[in-house]
């Protein structure tokens, strides 16, 4: 193991295990503050650190039942988004759909009714292009005198069409 990577393992340790500043490591190490940056960094980069985010809500299985059982259906998607950004928000949504839909569509011989908003234009968005079988893509409203196309259930209901 090179000289380099010893010490980005060291600092990595001092920074998240010891819970050290990067002045308090860089001042043991004898080392730049700037030099401590970079070493962390390039821990991350080289895999010596790895860093996972995990959803902190733990009681959105709770949550889900409670909505399926109040409204009387089958299976639900609750997601966590506390930001006041919309398109936060709405991104955090769409990426729940795509992820619980996927493997649905994935099956194949579905028919698929699409409708029209931002939600829906980003989830066709974010949603990766995968072989299905026996699909069927229609619109569930015709157009409307929005010109934007994801007001376009027509032209979302095309976009979906070609990606699965």
């Amino acid at each position: 193991m090179n000289n380099e990577k010893v010490l980005m393992y060291e600092a990595a340790t001092l920074y998240y295990d010891k819970k050290l500043t990067q002045q308090e490591i860089a001042d043991r190490m004898k080392l730049s503050r700037q030099t401590i940056s970079r070493l962390l960094n390039d821990a991350i980069r080289e895999n010596i650190v790895e860093i996972k985010i995990h959803n902190p809500e733990k009681d959105r299985e709770e949550l889900k039942n409670q909505i399926c059982k109040t409204f009387g259906i089958e299976n639900c998607v609750v997601c966590s988004a506390s930001s006041e950004d919309e398109s936060i928000r709405r991104l955090m949504t769409v990426k729940a759909a795509v992820q619980y839909i996927l493997p649905i569509i994935q099956k194949g011989g579905l028919k698929i009714a699409v409708s029209w908003g931002r939600t829906i234009h980003e989830f066709i968005h974010i949603l990766p292009e995968t072989g299905t079988n026996g699909n069927t893509v229609f619109p569930l409203f015709g157009a409307t005198d929005h010109e934007t196309a994801y007001f376009s259930s027509n032209e979302l209901a095309r976009t979906l069409a070609d990606k699965i």
